[in-house]
């Protein structure tokens, strides 16, 4: 689940590193007075020093940053997710590399990502989320007017971020993307799945994921990969996913005044409890006569639009991969 992943590992007189050793097996293509920029794979490192012996070369006060996919790190792309243990033995070979444990290192930035393998065209699910109304902190951007010009040059991208961009989620036609940024090399293994149409879902954590998802003031790498705080991580994915759809984002800012305001104040709040699809299910049940006018009636106190009803089909073909997905991972 696990790609984008940034972390800082502190170096002190207990945590040394050996910059010699460091640049035996980091590709440096940066340098500074008292910093290195280099490469391991997909994976981009920044050291920083303040304190260095130059005889032995040893760093005793500094700060390592590692950026980038781990996913692409392991298997040369991120079509194929990775599990919690093969991020584990992979940083472990790279400490091993560079003679300290980065697994003590502190997790700053996440974004947590898996690929859904659907059955229609990409953009039939993409046109259905934009159906469904936002929690009111989010608007969508428009990629053509954006950076993720580069990475889908038709648009065939969603994203949904909060005000101050410190989280968010992103839907994309993964196949489009690699296309695109002329990386279908990295297909030549997955040649069968060049004809399917799959769906990339990130959620990007991109300020203190100890804070949003775990509520601590930090967690190291080797805390994340427990099979507890994991679980929590594959939740919050759930739980931001769950969040584009209506039965999941029903206002409770209905203003009580009256007896009769109340009632329908509860008569919201069941629904919201229910889901739209069990009310819509039941009515269709029923005897009641004049259906529509009751699906009306719900819709204009939830303010969901009508276009919903419309993407029935592709919404729950959705949410059952996303359910794979997510009961996989568990």
């Amino acid at each position: 689940m696990i790609d984008t992943i940034h972390t800082k590992f502190i170096i002190d007189k207990e945590n040394t590193l050996n910059l010699n050793q460091y640049k035996e097996h980091i590709k440096v293509n940066r340098k500074l007075k008292y910093h290195l920029r280099g490469k391991m794979g997909s994976l981009t490192f920044y050291l920083t020093w303040y304190k260095i012996k130059k005889d032995t070369q040893i760093i005793s006060k500094g700060y390592l940053i590692i950026k980038g996919s781990i996913s692409k790190f392991i298997h040369g792309s991120n079509l194929s997710s990775v599990s919690r243990y093969e991020i584990k033995e992979a940083f472990k070979e790279i400490s091993s590399l560079l003679g300290i444990n980065l697994l003590n290192s502190d997790v700053t930035r996440l974004h947590i990502a898996e690929n859904v393998l659907l059955k229609h065209p990409t953009y039939q699910y993409l046109m259905s989320i934009t159906a469904f109304p936002r929690l009111k902190r989010e608007t969508i951007y428009n990629p053509s007017f954006s950076s993720l010009k580069r990475r889908n040059k038709s648009c065939e991208t969603i994203l949904f971020l909060n005000k101050n961009e410190k989280k968010g989620i992103m839907f994309y036609n993964k196949i489009k993307e690699l296309r695109d940024t002329r990386k279908l090399s990295a297909l030549i293994s997955h040649f069968d799945i060049l004809k399917s149409s799959i769906l990339r879902i990130e959620v990007k954590v991109n300020s203190k994921p100890y804070k949003t998802i775990f509520n601590r003031k930090q967690i190291i790498l080797s805390d994340l990969l427990k099979k507890k705080n994991y679980v929590v991580l594959i939740d919050y994915w759930k739980q931001e996913c769950d969040k584009i759809y209506y039965d999941k984002v029903c206002k409770d800012n209905y203003k009580i005044k009256t007896k009769k305001d109340f009632e329908k104040w509860l008569q919201i709040m069941a629904v919201k409890e229910l889901g739209m699809d069990h009310v819509f299910q039941k009515l269709d049940d029923s005897l009641i006569e004049h259906k529509s006018n009751f699906r009306k009636y719900i819709r204009e106190q939830l303010q969901t639009p009508k276009s919903i009803e419309e993407t029935d089909e592709l919404y729950l073909e959705l949410k059952e991969a996303m359910e794979l997905v997510y009961n996989y991972h568990i």
